[in-house]
């Protein structure tokens, strides 16, 4: 109907080519707004709710990127707090090509089966990773960050890790002359990465 059209998303932004967030090269969207809040989140600055813009421009942005890529991995922020808006995101770039989609929750997917709206997100994934981040709870698994987490094949396209999906992490200079970190980096990694870039005078936006 009328009103689809008109839809909003709140997200943050995406990044395109991206290893280590779902089989093959993914492109990575990020939503805003989480009302879960797990202790020692990397994206703490994504808690909060912004702007929503309409989904049909990120529609037109994200497709070519889309096409060159394996998939698209949704991040944030809480995805199934916009489970509406992004379905419709999903619907309307599966009108212009047949996107593997893995999406991150830090909600289990037994609850999420209980609320309509997320079993309407639910039912256009392929991949879900579930669960939240327990800064306690280390792992080395792929994808994911912490060992609690869990990966649901959704559909027949799912695909398990591989030996070659073990963790990569990339680093994409951002226009205000920061970086942001993509992937998941292993514990102590961060501390790391932060020294190394400050003496080189760039700060690091962590977002996973």
């Amino acid at each position: 109907g009328g009103r689809a059209l008109r839809m909003t998303l709140d997200y943050d932004g995406f990044a395109t080519g991206v290893q280590g967030l779902g089989p093959g090269t993914r492109v990575v969207l990020w939503v805003r707004g989480c009302g879960i809040g797990c202790p020692g989140c990397m994206t703490k600055e994504l808690w909060a709710n912004g702007q929503g813009r309409p989904i049909e421009a990120l529609v037109e942005q994200m497709l070519p990127h889309v096409q060159a890529c394996d998939g698209l991995s949704i991040s944030g922020g809480e995805p199934f707090d916009q489970a509406l808006e992004l379905s419709q995101l999903i619907d309307s770039l599966r009108a212009h090509v047949d996107v593997h989609v893995l999406s991150y929750s830090g909600y289990r997917i037994e609850r999420l089966r209980r609320r309509p709206e997320a079993k309407e997100l639910l039912s256009r994934l392929d991949m879900l990773m579930d669960g939240p981040y327990v800064q306690e709870r280390a792992t080395e698994k792929p994808w994911r960050g912490s060992d609690n987490q869990r990966l649901h094949l959704l559909s027949g396209r799912a695909k398990a890790p591989q030996e070659g999906d073990w963790r990569q992490l990339q680093l994409q200079p951002l226009a205000d002359g920061s970086v942001r970190l993509i992937g998941i980096p292993r514990r102590g990694d961060m501390e790391k990465l932060r020294e190394a870039l400050s003496a080189k005078g760039l700060v690091l936006r962590s977002e996973p």
